[in-house]
């Protein structure tokens, strides 16, 4: 399947897509990607979990004041605070290995 791409530079240029699913390189993609997610999601998933178990069934522990705060606050702070560095995590991650990935598995298709 041949698709034309417009790079930065604005020149249109045919991409294989089914030759780059193919490639090695994004077979390597596909694979460092899922190494990041599965965990980074079984983490978020464990602790938001907690969260709700705690809310629903530790009522008077989550009530329980700390610094003045009680403990569900401060723990749903932890939860905004978790997504925002996982986010920030998974950005990183993203820049630094998958996009030099991604265009090592394109640029030997055009």
């Amino acid at each position: 399947m041949l698709e034309q791409r417009d790079d930065v530079g604005g020149a249109s240029q045919e991409v294989d897509w089914g030759a780059v699913e193919r490639s090695p390189e994004f077979r390597e993609l596909v694979s460092r990607r899922r190494r990041f997610v599965w965990p980074a999601l079984a983490v978020t998933t464990g602790l938001f979990t907690v969260y709700l178990l705690l809310a629903a069934f530790a009522a008077d522990f989550m009530s329980t004041l700390v610094a003045g705060m009680p403990v569900h606050f401060l723990l749903s702070l932890g939860m905004i605070l978790m997504t925002w560095i996982t986010t920030w995590l998974y950005m990183r991650f993203a820049d630094s290995t998958l996009e030099p990935l991604e265009r090592r598995a394109v640029e030997g298709r055009r």
